[in-house]
């Protein structure tokens, strides 16, 4: 994988004898390097085959450090799918103390944050509540930022007069797209929106 040799590499992951989590003398697996080069096919098929998505080399980088930092939108979405954790810092080296999400290039991170979506956030208190959603006191795990975090139901167990849950995300879409172009002093500033899954 240090080499670049992706078809060497996938013929050797095809076999049952195939040692997933070798690593060389900086500490790196073939998922390190194949997430740096966003190499897709070979990082889904070391995933399959039961790469540690997790694995740190001797600086405490994840393939996920290298995926982020190199661009690699693609294989960031394969390696958070496989349940790898953006928040986890660096041990040493350049990147001590830097996590996936603070070293992510630009296109990258506005893509981590949303599949990181609300596990970014420990959510603290209510603040309020309307008639589509709530708005919570949290903290936001990498920066420790407090935030207003927002939180509108897509679907409502009972349809209202006024148009329902279709009524109420329509109002969030619109709210979403007025703050995310708006800079004033006298109004929140939007960071993100994300879609998440909850009963």
């Amino acid at each position: 994988a240090r080499h670049k040799q992706w078809e060497r590499l996938l013929q050797r992951v095809r076999k049952p004898s195939c040692c997933y989590d070798a690593c060389d003398e900086l500490g790196r697996t073939a998922l390190h390097y194949a997430s740096g080069y966003g190499n897709q096919p070979a990082v889904q098929a070391l995933l399959a085959g039961g790469a540690s998505v997790s694995a740190t080399d001797r600086f405490g980088a994840t393939p996920l450090h290298w995926a982020t930092l190199k661009g690699q939108a693609n294989v960031v979405e394969a390696l958070m799918a496989a349940g790898a954790d953006a928040l986890v810092p660096a041990t040493a080296g350049r990147l001590k103390g830097r996590s996936a999400l603070d070293v992510a290039a630009p296109g990258v991170r506005d893509k981590l944050i949303e599949a990181l979506g609300s596990t970014l956030f420990e959510q603290r208190k209510v603040l309020g509540r309307g008639g589509y959603g709530t708005v919570w006191k949290a903290v936001r795990l990498d920066t420790g930022d407090t935030v207003a975090l927002k939180a509108v139901r897509k679907s409502l167990p009972t349809p209202q007069a006024d148009g329902g849950a279709e009524a109420g995300l329509h109002g969030a879409r619109v709210e979403r797209d007025v703050l995310s172009t708006l800079e004033h002093p006298f109004v929140i500033r939007m960071h993100s929106a994300f879609q998440a899954r909850h009963s």
